[in-house]
C-alpha cells in the first residue's frame, strides 16, 4: 500500500511516502458503529444532491471550519523528546503557522493556485476557484510522552486516536509521530456514510521539515487533509487513485478530461515530484492530490465533492456550527430520503414540497420557513434535528404534516432551550402518525 516519491525540496534532499489508507480497518482498526439506514434512492437524491457538480462551491457558499487537534508523540524522559519540543518556542510557533501562519494550510485553501494543466474542453473558463469555501481551526496542540506510541506507524494512527484522541466526534486528531527513517510518511482516513465513523491523519517524521521545510510539511498535511475531505489521488500507480470511470458518479471529468473525441482522458496522471507540470511530454499537474513538488490546485468537481461530503457523510460532525447567509430554497416538489446536514436556511416556496423521510439537521440558528401554500411533509423514517437557535416556521396558508410511522424519530430539540416550532398554518397528522418531541424547547401554535 506504500508508494514512495522523491521529494527535493531546495533546502533538503528527503523522500515522502503518500501512503493513505481508505479504510483503516485492514490495519486493525474496526468502527462498529450502525451505518445510516436512509434509501438514498429518491429522484432528488440520485439527479441532484447526490452529484458532486451540485456542490461546486462560489462566493456565497458558507465557510465551512473543520476542527482539528494536532498531537506530538515524543519520547519519554530521560531520553530526547525525538520529535517537536514545547518547551521550543521556534517550534511551537512552526506548528501554529501550519495551519493559520503565511502560507499555512488555511492561506492555501483560500488561495488556490490557478490549474497547471486547466481541462477547458470540460471546464471552459471556470477551471479556477481561488477560495475552497474551507477552513481549519487549529483547538489545540498536545504532546505525549509515550515510547510505544512514538514509533507507530502513521495508519496507525487510529489506535493513538483511542487512548489519546480528544473530542473525536467532533475534532480530528492528527498525530505527528517521531524519527523513523527521515521520510515523512502520512495516512488518512476519508469520510463515510457511516456517520459516527472517526478520522484522522497521521504523519511522521515530520520534525525533520524544521525550520526550512515549511512549505513540504504543509503540502503534506494539506494532502492529507484533502483525504480526510474525501478526495483520492488523481496518479497512478498507488494505493487509492480517483475512479477512471467516466460513467462514475464521482468521475473528475475536469481533471482527467470527459473522455469524449474533442476531450480525451487521461487517467491517471504522471506523477514524481520534480515532474515538469507544464511540459507536453507528460500529464503531470500541480493537482493537490497529486504527486508534484508545485501541488496546491484543486478543481471544481473536487471542490464540490469536498462540500458533498460536509453534508453527507461524517466528515460533517467535525464542522463548526455556523449559518450561511444565502437560504436554501425548494422551489418545486422535493423528497429526502438521504441524511444531510445543513448549512443555511432551508425555505419551502410557495406551491412546493419538501418531503423528508430521513434526518436533516439544522445548522445553528438556521430554520425551516414553510410559506404560504408550501409544504413539509415528514414521513416513515424522518427526524429534523436542531442545533442551538434553530427553529421551524409554518407561515399562515403553509402545512406542517407529520405522517412519520417510526417510533422515537420526530423534531429533536437540543439542550439549550432555545429552539421552537411556530404554526401559524396547518398542523395535520397522519392516521398512523408515531411522533415524538426530544430535548427542550417549546411549541407555538
Amino acid at each position: 500500500m506504500k508508494t514512495k516519491i522523491k521529494l527535493l525540496s531546495t533546502f533538503t534532499l528527503m523522500a515522502i511516502n503518500y501512503l493513505f489508507a481508505q479504510d483503516p480497518s485492514c490495519n486493525g482498526i474496526i468502527q462498529t458503529s450502525s451505518l445510516t439506514s436512509c434509501p438514498n434512492q429518491s429522484v432528488s437524491y440520485l439527479n441532484k444532491y447526490s452529484l458532486q457538480s451540485f456542490y461546486v462551491p462560489n462566493e456565497n457558499t458558507p465557510v465551512k471550519v473543520i476542527n482539528v487537534n494536532l498531537h506530538i508523540m515524543q519520547r519519554e524522559v530521560p531520553a530526547p523528546r525525538g520529535n517537536f519540543d514545547e518547551t521550543n518556542t521556534g517550534q511551537v510557533q512552526f506548528l501554529t503557522d501550519l495551519f493559520n501562519g503565511t502560507g499555512g494550510i488555511n492561506y492555501l485553501f483560500s488561495h488556490l493556485p490557478a490549474p497547471s494543466d486547466p481541462v477547458t474542453c470540460v471546464c471552459v473558463n471556470a477551471c479556477h476557484i481561488i477560495d475552497s469555501r474551507i477552513q481549519f481551526s487549529l483547538n489545540g496542540i498536545y504532546y505525549h510522552q509515550d515510547n510505544s506510541n512514538y514509533i507507530l506507524d502513521p495508519c496507525d494512527a487510529g489506535y493513538t486516536n483511542i487512548t489519546y484522541g480528544i473530542n473525536t466526534q467532533s475534532e480530528i486528531n492528527i498525530y505527528f509521530y517521531g524519527e523513523q527513517d527521515a521520510t515523512l510518511n502520512g495516512c488518512a482516513t476519508t469520510p463515510s456514510t457511516n456517520l459516527a465513523y472517526i478520522q484522522w491523519i497521521g504523519i511522521d517524521d515530520a520534525i525533520y521539515t524544521y525550520p526550512q521545510g515549511f512549505g513540504a510539511l504543509v503540502t503534506e498535511l494539506s494532502h492529507e487533509l484533502g483525504h480526510n475531505l474525501g478526495l483520492l489521488h488523481t496518479y497512478a500507480p498507488t494505493c487509492c487513485p480517483e475512479s477512471c470511470t467516466t460513467t462514475s458518479t464521482d468521475f473528475l471529468s475536469d481533471v482527467f478530461g470527459s473522455g469524449s473525441v474533442d476531450c480525451p482522458e487521461v487517467c491517471s496522471q504522471d506523477y514524481g515530484w520534480s515532474c515538469d507540470i507544464y511540459s507536453s511530454s507528460n500529464s503531470c499537474s500541480n493537482n493537490l492530490m497529486g504527486g508534484t513538488n508545485t501541488s496546491g490546485y484543486l478543481s471544481p468537481l473536487q471542490l464540490g465533492r469536498i462540500h458533498r461530503e460536509t453534508q453527507l457523510k461524517s466528515l460533517r460532525k467535525y464542522m463548526s456550527c455556523e449559518l450561511g447567509s444565502i437560504d436554501w430554497k425548494i422551489t418545486t416538489d422535493e423528497v429526502w430520503d438521504f441524511d444531510i446536514k445543513m448549512y443555511d436556511n432551508i425555505i419551502v416556496n410557495p406551491g412546493a414540497s419538501l418531503t423528508a423521510s430521513c434526518n436533516i439537521t439544522l445548522p445553528c440558528n438556521g430554520k425551516i420557513d414553510i410559506k404560504p401554500g408550501g409544504r413539509l411533509i415528514l414521513s416513515d423514517n424522518s427526524s429534523i434535528t436542531m442545533a442551538t437557535g434553530s427553529f421551524i416556521h409554518v407561515e399562515e396558508g403553509a402545512t406542517l404534516e407529520i405522517n412519520n410511522t417510526v417510533s422515537g424519530k420526530g423534531i429533536i430539540f437540543d439542550q439549550s432551550g432555545t429552539n421552537y416550532v411556530k404554526v401559524e398554518g396547518t398542523l395535520q397528522f397522519g392516521a398512523n402518525a408515531d411522533f415524538t418531541i426530544q430535548g427542550i424547547g417549546y411549541y407555538h401554535f
